[in-house]
């Protein structure tokens, strides 16, 4: 059933106009006098305010008798409502959870509940999974954007390294067209260095330019001390290098542009692997998945103890209690069967079930890892555990001469073949007779046969807290289980997700 929040001093159910002002006294409005003076908390005062029609904004000082009377019929009516627990939904999205329907959702989308501990589950776990959405979904934005970063990094280095390319390819082909003219050029001016030095040589240049010699006319720039002529033929302006002739300075533009061309290769592939990425991203965008309402089902006699299947398919069942203990090896456990144990005091026993065929090392490994997670060893935070394995036969009820066994104690005869195992557990969703049920064991057993994994080791979260959150996971790629479903297969203790 639904409890109001507790009032702090007098029941308000109690209280007349009088002592209702004197109540709110000193709050800075009537909504926050009901929600802390009368300790109703902000929801309630809220809809108490919206019900009696005050102003919530109304300081209590300003509030008429009638307000102070109404607000009083509003509490009561309120206490007295039939509980109706309902998600409030607005824009498909949950907005609150209420215990009955509130006059300031009037007009919105309601979703009907049995209890209001249903109600709450469902609308807590429905907004951490739209959260989880939500992480995911900026997540994945931000990726994507630090990807287009790079696309237009990677597009401008692009287009750099081609330009330069081409120009050295377009200045080395012009050279070897009209090397002959270059030649000439090249002689006349190294000729005028030799015989005027440098500077004798520019003077000597300008009055030839200035005569109209034909060679001086594609010449725009010279530096004789620096060894460097700019030329400009068919429209392509060029820098040559004085004392190289025009076959060695093609060559020297012609090896700038296999330099270039090959940063050109380099940087086409780096943008054609940062664009399949995006594609892949894209391709992959994180959604929500809507989960449908849980299936009501009949449990599977296994149930009823701690249970697995194992990676080569063998079912293994583990006592919860003494009694189940018993149950398990004196009930189930046949011939062609294992048992095994975990070396601690509070240790299930478990039971490998064969059917009739061989059981393979993995499988009685993952029974092993099954026996120590379900042992003291998770509650003590261990790190791993010794647990052995025995033949059926060897198992034994039968205390030695003068001694007790207590219910669910067996004796070993013979060798215990010894197994050291980690203490660690995962959680997944097993498809059974087409019912969706919740497994815990080795995580090599339960990934293969549940598609969502979540690895839990002792910790300091409590089971429920573990459950819950485990739940939120298996919402957000579309499995709906109830919590307790969950919480009923963890080990015994506290654990964390990693």
């Amino acid at each position: 059933p639904y409890l109001y929040p507790p009032a702090s001093g007098a029941d308000p159910l109690q209280l007349d106009a009088n002592g209702l002002r004197e109540k709110l006294d000193g709050a800075p409005d009537i909504v926050r006098g009901l929600a802390v003076k009368l300790g109703l908390g902000g929801p309630l005062a809220e809809e108490i305010c919206a019900r009696s029609g005050i102003n919530k904004g109304l300081k209590p000082g300003e509030a008429s008798a009638k307000d102070l009377e109404n607000i009083l019929a509003s509490i009561k009516e309120l206490f007295s409502q039939k509980v109706s627990p309902c998600i409030v939904f607005t824009e498909g999205k949950p907005v609150d959870v209420v215990p009955f329907d509130f006059k300031v959702h009037l007009g919105k989308e309601v979703k009907r509940f049995e209890s209001f501990n249903e109600a709450l589950d469902e609308y807590f776990s429905t907004v951490a999974v739209m959260a989880e959405s939500e992480r995911k979904r900026r997540e994945y934005e931000q990726r994507l954007e630090r990807l287009r970063r790079r696309q237009l990094e990677q597009q401008l280095q692009f287009g750099e390294f081609y330009r330069k390319s081409s120009e050295a390819k377009r200045k080395a082909d012009m050279i070897a067209i009209h090397h002959a003219q270059i030649d000439e050029i090249l002689t006349a001016l190294n000729q005028l260095r030799k015989e005027k030095g440098s500077q004798g040589a520019s003077e000597a240049f300008q009055r030839a330019r200035e005569a109209g010699e034909s060679w001086t006319l594609p010449v725009k720039e010279v530096d004789f001390e620096k060894g460097r002529v700019v030329i400009e033929l068919a429209g392509q302006t060029m820098e040559l290098e004085l004392r190289a002739t025009a076959y060695e300075n093609a060559t020297r533009y012609y090896q700038e542009y296999k330099e270039l061309a090959e940063k050109v290769a380099g940087a086409r592939k780096a943008l054609e692997q940062t664009e399949q990425e995006m594609e892949l991203m894209q391709a992959a965008k994180p959604e929500v998945k809507v989960s449908p309402p849980p299936k009501r089902r009949k449990p599977k006699w296994f149930e009823r103890h701690r249970w697995f299947v194992s990676s080569d398919g063998f079912l293994v069942i583990g006592g919860r209690d003494a009694s189940g203990n018993a149950e398990i090896v004196e009930k189930h456990m046949e011939p062609s069967d294992r048992y095994l144990h975990a070396e601690i005091i509070g240790a299930p026993h478990v039971v490998i079930k064969s059917a009739g065929r061989e059981i393979p090392e993995t499988t009685l490994i993952e029974a092993a890892e099954f026996a120590a997670m379900h042992s003291r060893a998770w509650r003590e935070g261990l790190g791993s555990l010794d647990v052995y394995w025995a033949l059926p036969e060897q198992v034994s009820r039968k205390a030695p001469s003068g001694t007790y066994l207590p219910k669910g104690s067996y004796i070993i005869h013979g060798k215990k073949n010894l197994l050291k195992v980690p203490v660690r557990a995962a959680v997944g969703v097993m498809n059974i007779d087409g019912d969706q049920v919740v497994v815990c064991g080795p995580k090599s057993a339960v990934e293969k046969h549940s598609k969502v994994v979540v690895e839990i080791y002792p910790g300091s979260r409590k089971k429920s807290e573990l459950a819950r959150e485990i739940q939120v996971k298996f919402r957000t790629e579309g499995i709906e289980v109830p919590v307790e479903e969950i919480e009923r297969v963890l080990p015994p203790g506290r654990g964390e997700i990693r």
